[in-house]
């Protein structure tokens, strides 16, 4: 069986004092989706986690792609 491909995108969020925290998602891009499709929905998985988790520690989005 051949292995599936997949797409991930991360964040790391500062959360001052030396912290920070990652944020990552990873989907599974079956036969027949689009992979920049699939990038797209991982993107908006993680950019949703950050803003409900530290949506105050993040000035903008504007550097991220998408």
């Amino acid at each position: 069986m051949p292995e599936k491909s997949r797409v991930s995108y991360g964040r790391t969020v500062n959360l001052g004092n030396y912290n920070s925290e990652r944020l990552d998602c990873t989907l599974v891009v079956e036969e027949g989706q689009d992979p920049e499709e699939r990038m797209r929905e991982a993107y908006e998985v993680v950019k949703k986690q950050a803003m409900d988790k530290h949506g105050d520690k993040i000035r903008d989005n504007s550097d991220i792609p998408f």
